[in-house]
């Protein structure tokens, strides 16, 4: 509540922070809090630094996706994001589209290609788990990259396939088989085996995913067995 009365006066930097802790704490605010966290911040996010907005952007992602922002606010964070896409890290790039995703913002057509150029640049810097999520949010936004794109993005993850969670693994496997892409038998077999180290660590909701993903790629886990 003190924070609330605060947000007239709260800099970008102290409203990226406080959301970030928010996410950390797996605390969700009431809706009427981020409605007054939007109307605040709406004049304020041409002062958001690259790390501020894809802080910001990514904890709401995890916090509001229940309580989307208005339109002139979304139009708003958009502009940001077009802006200030070039100077964001490899971790923000992910981060911030992620969070639009959850958000339910539409960026348009080339918005998306310059993401996904930024991204090929940035690849070699991503882990597991960002590579993971940049997949998984491309497919949500309906958007199949072309061919050259998924070649790197398969290249890229196949070296962090073994240091992949179950859910990392499960969205992965997933995104290549909704894209009814094959990242190559090299990619495949790794990750098979990756999974069935891993099987008694899996949740149900990751091994689905794992196991749609290879459906759509038309590969089968033999030697799968119950844990």
């Amino acid at each position: 509540d003190k924070f609330q009365q605060q947000l007239n006066t709260a800099t970008a930097q102290e409203l990226s922070v406080t959301l970030a802790a928010l996410q950390q704490l797996h605390h969700k605010p009431s809706s009427k809090w981020f409605d007054r966290f939007y109307a605040a911040t709406l004049p304020k996010l041409p002062s958001f630094l690259p790390w501020h907005l894809s802080a910001s952007l990514e904890a709401l992602g995890s916090l509001a996706s229940e309580s989307p922002p208005a339109a002139a606010w979304s139009d708003a964070a958009l502009s940001q994001v077009s802006a200030r896409l070039r100077t964001m890290s490899a971790p923000g790039l992910c981060g911030v589209m992620w969070g639009v995703c959850e958000l339910q913002l539409k960026p348009d057509k080339d918005l998306v290609a310059r993401f996904l150029g930024e991204a090929a640049e940035k690849m070699h810097l991503m882990d597991g788990a960002m590579l993971s999520r940049t997949l998984r949010t491309l497919v949500r936004f309906g958007h199949t990259p072309n061919s050259d794109w998924l070649v790197l993005l398969a290249d890229e993850s196949h070296y962090h396939l073994p240091d992949m969670d179950p859910e990392q693994l499960g969205n992965i496997a997933w995104s290549f088989g909704s894209l009814r892409y094959s990242p190559g038998q090299r990619w495949v077999s790794t990750a098979k085996e990756v999974v069935l180290q891993k099987l008694p660590t899996f949740t149900a909701k990751a091994l689905v995913r794992a196991l749609e993903g290879f459906a759509g790629l038309q590969v089968e886990l033999r030697t799968m067995s119950a844990p």
